[in-house]
């Protein structure tokens, strides 16, 4: 399933995931009639044991973090999916990259997709 621009927490083009991020706060305007899940896609793990965990901040202000939802922790290559029902006005995607040996996981892209229509569900 292609990403919607407009659902994007981060894209491939700013480049390899080596550290970690913080994006930049969108609106997810509250709680959503279509369920979504959180697209992650890692087309690498380089490093030795690398780890990324992956968080979602929700508020109603942009800075003031009132939910908060950890996505499990992923180590190796492939493409995630992880249910997440919004609550909150906007939405942040924190990301932490763990390892030794200049850990990367490549361009990794991270957005919104609608729940139920990929393969692996």
């Amino acid at each position: 399933m292609a990403f919607d621009n407009d659902l994007m927490y981060r894209k491939a083009s700013v480049g390899d995931l080596l550290t970690g991020t913080v994006s930049t706060a969108f609106l997810t305007h509250g709680e959503h009639t279509i369920p979504m899940d959180l697209r992650v896609v890692v087309p690498g793990n380089l490093g030795t044991n690398p780890t990324l965990d992956i968080s979602v901040h929700e508020s109603d202000n942009g800075s003031t973090v009132k939910e908060f939802h950890t996505m499990p922790q992923i180590t190796v290559a492939g493409e995630y999916y992880f249910p997440i029902k919004f609550k909150r006005l906007t939405s942040k995607v924190i990301t932490i990259v763990g390892g030794t040996a200049t850990p990367n996981f490549g361009a990794v892209t991270i957005g919104l997709v609608p729940s139920g229509r990929h393969a692996d569900n």
